[in-house]
């Protein structure tokens, strides 16, 4: 009997160890981009990172949304390894307008969507003629 209780507290433990949880790396990402409020289609949206995990041809769609997907891990020492590759500087890029750059943890409330809200872009010629 005892062997028994036994037998079946290793198989409940190794169950148990084998489960493997989802850690997010970096979280959901939202926001609109548009030039004299005007939406801007097809901006090139993405992570100033290395990371092969991280989204790096998200574009707008022709509203001027855009987003950016969870980024999830399986497992805590996976997680822990690539966290310290994970950057929170997004890169927002179109031709004829100004390349911007955001820090997206300025942003972050804490919830599991981080809204950037309106991000306005100005174009190149605009910048030019009043320099």
């Amino acid at each position: 009997m005892k062997k028994k209780i036994f037998v079946n507290f290793l198989v409940l433990i190794t169950l148990i160890s084998s489960c493997n949880k989802n850690y997010t790396l970096q979280k959901t990402v939202k926001g609109k981009i548009v030039n004299n409020n005007l939406a801007i289609k097809d901006v090139s949206i993405k992570y100033e990172s290395t990371n092969v995990l991280s989204p790096q041809n998200v574009k707008t769609d022709k509203n001027g949304f855009f987003i950016m997907p969870k980024i999830e891990i399986r497992g805590y020492k996976e997680f822990i390894s690539r966290q310290k590759e994970i950057n929170s500087q997004m890169i927002i890029n179109k031709s004829n307008y100004k390349t911007i750059r955001i820090n997206i943890d300025k942003y972050d409330k804490g919830h599991d969507t981080i809204d950037l809200g309106f991000i306005y872009l100005r174009e190149l010629k605009n910048i030019n003629s009043k320099e």
